[in-house]
Protein backbone atom coordinates (compact mmCIF):
# COMPACT_ATOMS: atom_id res chain seq x y z
CA UNK A 1 0.00 0.00 0.00
CA UNK A 2 1.10 3.52 -0.73
CA UNK A 3 0.22 6.68 1.16
CA UNK A 4 -2.94 7.30 -0.89
CA UNK A 5 -4.43 3.83 -0.47
CA UNK A 6 -3.66 3.82 3.27
CA UNK A 7 -5.33 7.20 3.56
CA UNK A 8 -8.44 5.94 1.73
CA UNK A 9 -8.58 2.85 3.95
CA UNK A 10 -8.36 4.94 7.12
CA UNK A 11 -5.12 3.31 8.26
CA UNK A 12 -3.50 6.66 9.11
CA UNK A 13 -4.45 9.43 11.53
CA UNK A 14 -3.93 13.08 10.53
CA UNK A 15 -2.35 15.89 12.53
CA UNK A 16 -3.21 19.29 11.04
CA UNK A 17 -0.62 22.09 10.77
CA UNK A 18 -1.54 25.37 9.02
CA UNK A 19 0.17 28.65 8.15
CA UNK A 20 2.66 30.31 5.84
CA UNK A 21 6.44 30.68 5.91
CA UNK A 22 9.43 28.36 5.91
CA UNK A 23 10.01 25.34 8.14
CA UNK A 24 12.14 22.23 8.38
CA UNK A 25 10.59 18.80 8.82
CA UNK A 26 12.24 15.45 9.50
CA UNK A 27 10.40 12.63 7.73
CA UNK A 28 10.94 9.01 8.62
CA UNK A 29 10.62 6.20 6.07
CA UNK A 30 7.00 5.79 4.99
CA UNK A 31 7.27 2.03 4.53
CA UNK A 32 8.57 1.62 8.09
CA UNK A 33 6.49 4.25 9.94
CA UNK A 34 3.55 5.27 7.76
CA UNK A 35 4.63 8.91 8.12
CA UNK A 36 3.96 11.32 5.25
CA UNK A 37 2.75 14.84 4.54
CA UNK A 38 -0.39 16.08 2.85
CA UNK A 39 -0.21 19.61 1.36
CA UNK A 40 -2.97 21.63 -0.24
CA UNK A 41 -3.76 25.18 -1.29
CA UNK A 42 -6.95 25.13 0.79
CA UNK A 43 -8.24 23.67 4.05
CA UNK A 44 -8.72 19.93 3.74
CA UNK A 45 -11.93 18.70 5.33
CA UNK A 46 -12.09 15.37 3.51
CA UNK A 47 -9.65 12.98 1.86
CA UNK A 48 -11.87 13.22 -1.23
CA UNK A 49 -10.14 16.37 -2.44
CA UNK A 50 -7.10 17.58 -4.40
CA UNK A 51 -3.72 17.65 -2.63
CA UNK A 52 -0.09 16.54 -2.70
CA UNK A 53 1.38 13.66 -0.72
CA UNK A 54 5.05 13.83 0.28
CA UNK A 55 6.80 10.79 1.70
CA UNK A 56 10.32 9.60 2.39
CA UNK A 57 10.84 6.51 0.22
CA UNK A 58 13.38 3.87 1.28
CA UNK A 59 14.00 0.64 -0.60
CA UNK A 60 13.79 -1.63 2.43
CA UNK A 61 10.98 -3.69 3.97
CA UNK A 62 8.10 -4.13 1.48
CA UNK A 63 9.71 -1.65 -0.93
CA UNK A 64 12.52 -4.12 -1.59
CA UNK A 65 10.26 -5.54 -4.31
CA UNK A 66 10.35 -2.15 -6.10
CA UNK A 67 14.04 -2.47 -6.97
CA UNK A 68 13.34 -3.46 -10.61
CA UNK A 69 11.74 -0.02 -11.06
CA UNK A 70 13.70 2.25 -8.74
CA UNK A 71 17.07 0.46 -8.62
CA UNK A 72 19.19 -0.79 -5.74
CA UNK A 73 20.03 1.30 -2.65
CA UNK A 74 17.62 4.10 -3.53
CA UNK A 75 16.14 6.59 -1.07
CA UNK A 76 14.48 9.95 -1.62
CA UNK A 77 11.44 12.15 -1.28
CA UNK A 78 8.44 11.04 -3.33
CA UNK A 79 5.85 13.68 -4.35
CA UNK A 80 2.45 12.53 -5.61
CA UNK A 81 -0.36 14.77 -6.89
CA UNK A 82 -3.72 13.34 -5.81
CA UNK A 83 -7.10 14.46 -7.12
CA UNK A 84 -9.59 12.28 -5.30
CA UNK A 85 -12.61 14.52 -5.77
CA UNK A 86 -15.93 12.73 -6.11
CA UNK A 87 -17.99 12.62 -9.31
CA UNK A 88 -21.45 14.14 -8.79
CA UNK A 89 -24.52 13.97 -11.01
CA UNK A 90 -26.77 16.89 -11.97
CA UNK A 91 -28.67 16.51 -8.66
CA UNK A 92 -25.53 16.82 -6.56
CA UNK A 93 -25.47 13.12 -5.71
CA UNK A 94 -22.33 10.94 -5.98
CA UNK A 95 -22.35 9.16 -9.35
CA UNK A 96 -20.38 6.43 -11.05
CA UNK A 97 -17.78 7.59 -13.54
CA UNK A 98 -15.81 5.38 -15.86
CA UNK A 99 -15.39 3.64 -19.13
CA UNK A 100 -15.65 0.03 -20.25
CA UNK A 101 -12.79 -1.04 -17.97
CA UNK A 102 -14.25 -0.12 -14.60
CA UNK A 103 -16.47 2.37 -12.82
CA UNK A 104 -15.52 4.57 -9.91
CA UNK A 105 -17.07 7.25 -7.74
CA UNK A 106 -14.04 9.46 -8.30
CA UNK A 107 -14.08 12.35 -10.76
CA UNK A 108 -10.76 11.16 -12.24
CA UNK A 109 -8.86 7.90 -12.62
CA UNK A 110 -5.50 6.86 -14.08
CA UNK A 111 -6.70 5.39 -17.34
CA UNK A 112 -9.44 7.31 -19.09
CA UNK A 113 -9.89 10.84 -17.70
CA UNK A 114 -8.32 14.21 -18.51
CA UNK A 115 -6.49 14.32 -15.18
CA UNK A 116 -4.91 11.59 -13.06
CA UNK A 117 -6.23 10.63 -9.64
CA UNK A 118 -2.72 9.54 -8.55
CA UNK A 119 0.23 11.15 -10.37
CA UNK A 120 3.85 10.62 -9.32
CA UNK A 121 5.66 13.91 -9.99
CA UNK A 122 9.05 13.15 -11.44
CA UNK A 123 11.96 15.56 -11.39
CA UNK A 124 11.76 15.93 -15.17
CA UNK A 125 8.12 17.08 -14.92
CA UNK A 126 6.85 14.14 -16.92
CA UNK A 127 3.08 14.05 -17.19
CA UNK A 128 2.80 10.83 -19.17
CA UNK A 129 0.65 8.07 -17.76
CA UNK A 130 2.76 5.52 -19.64
CA UNK A 131 5.90 6.06 -17.59
CA UNK A 132 6.71 4.20 -14.41
CA UNK A 133 8.67 5.24 -11.37
CA UNK A 134 12.46 5.27 -11.46
CA UNK A 135 15.15 6.58 -9.12
CA UNK A 136 14.83 9.85 -11.09
CA UNK A 137 11.33 10.17 -9.67
CA UNK A 138 12.71 10.74 -6.18
CA UNK A 139 14.02 14.06 -4.87
CA UNK A 140 17.38 14.02 -3.07
CA UNK A 141 19.76 16.69 -1.71
CA UNK A 142 21.28 16.96 -5.20
CA UNK A 143 17.85 17.55 -6.82
CA UNK A 144 16.44 20.87 -7.84
CA UNK A 145 13.78 22.42 -5.66
CA UNK A 146 10.22 21.15 -6.18
CA UNK A 147 7.40 23.67 -6.37
CA UNK A 148 7.04 27.42 -6.66
CA UNK A 149 9.66 29.24 -8.74
CA UNK A 150 10.60 25.95 -10.39
CA UNK A 151 7.37 24.64 -11.90
CA UNK A 152 5.74 28.02 -12.43
CA UNK A 153 3.43 26.59 -15.08
CA UNK A 154 2.29 23.69 -12.90
CA UNK A 155 -1.15 24.14 -11.36
CA UNK A 156 -3.65 22.27 -9.29
CA UNK A 157 -6.39 20.72 -11.42
CA UNK A 158 -8.69 23.28 -9.82
CA UNK A 159 -6.64 26.00 -11.61
CA UNK A 160 -4.70 27.59 -8.76
CA UNK A 161 -0.91 27.85 -8.95
CA UNK A 162 1.40 25.82 -6.75
CA UNK A 163 1.83 27.60 -3.44
CA UNK A 164 4.67 25.67 -1.84
CA UNK A 165 8.18 24.41 -2.50
CA UNK A 166 10.22 21.54 -1.09
CA UNK A 167 14.00 21.27 -0.80
CA UNK A 168 15.70 18.10 0.45
CA UNK A 169 18.47 19.15 2.85
CA UNK A 170 19.82 15.79 3.96
CA UNK A 171 18.84 12.16 4.29
CA UNK A 172 19.96 8.73 5.36
CA UNK A 173 18.02 5.50 5.87
CA UNK A 174 16.65 6.79 9.20
CA UNK A 175 15.14 10.08 8.05
CA UNK A 176 15.12 12.90 5.52
CA UNK A 177 15.26 16.57 6.47
CA UNK A 178 13.28 18.81 4.12
CA UNK A 179 12.49 22.51 4.03
CA UNK A 180 8.97 23.48 3.02
CA UNK A 181 8.20 27.05 2.01
CA UNK A 182 4.53 27.99 1.90
CA UNK A 183 3.62 31.23 0.12
CA UNK A 184 -0.09 31.28 0.91
CA UNK A 185 -2.20 29.70 3.61
CA UNK A 186 -2.09 25.94 3.26
CA UNK A 187 -3.11 22.92 5.27
CA UNK A 188 -0.42 20.36 5.99
CA UNK A 189 -1.44 17.09 7.57
CA UNK A 190 1.28 14.87 8.97
CA UNK A 191 -0.05 11.32 8.81
CA UNK A 192 1.46 8.61 10.98
CA UNK A 193 0.37 4.98 10.81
Amino acid sequence: HGAFSKLLLGWVSPTLVTGTGIGNIDLKSFVNTGEFLLLSDHEITSIYDEYFLVEFYTDDSLNKNDSPFYGENVIGIKVVHIDARICYDENGQPAWNGDEAYYTGFLYDNSGTDYLINHLLRQDYSSSMEEYATSDSLYTPSSKKFGINIWNDYKYHSGSALNFSIVVNSMNYDSANITIEIKTTVSIIILID
